[in-house]
C-alpha cells in the first residue's frame, strides 16, 4: 500500500508504529485536503482498503488533521 501511495500526485511521507499487542498506527502526510482526497478515492487503494476490511481488521479509526508546524530534535 505504501508504495501506490509514494505514486499518487501530493504524497509526502508515512510512519508506521506497531505495539507487541498487535495494536498500530500508520499516520500518512500529503500535501494538502485535495491529495489526500485523491488517495481516499484511488481505485486501486479502494480495492486494497476493502480487502484489509475483509481480511485484516475488525476495525479502524481515520483522523483527519492539518499539521502546521513541526519539528525535531537533535
Amino acid at each position: 500500500m505504501e508504495n501506490l501511495a509514494k505514486a499518487q500526485t501530493g504524497y509526502l511521507d508515512m510512519t508506521h508504529a506497531r505495539g507487541p499487542d498487535g495494536f498500530g498506527i500508520t499516520i500518512s502526510y500529503w500535501r494538502d485536503e485535495a491529495a489526500a482526497i485523491g488517495w481516499r478515492d484511488n481505485e486501486d487503494h479502494k480495492i486494497m482498503r476493502d480487502q484489509g476490511r475483509s481480511t485484516w481488521y475488525d476495525s479502524y479509526t481515520i483522523t483527519i488533521a492539518k499539521v502546521t508546524r513541526g519539528y525535531s530534535w537533535p
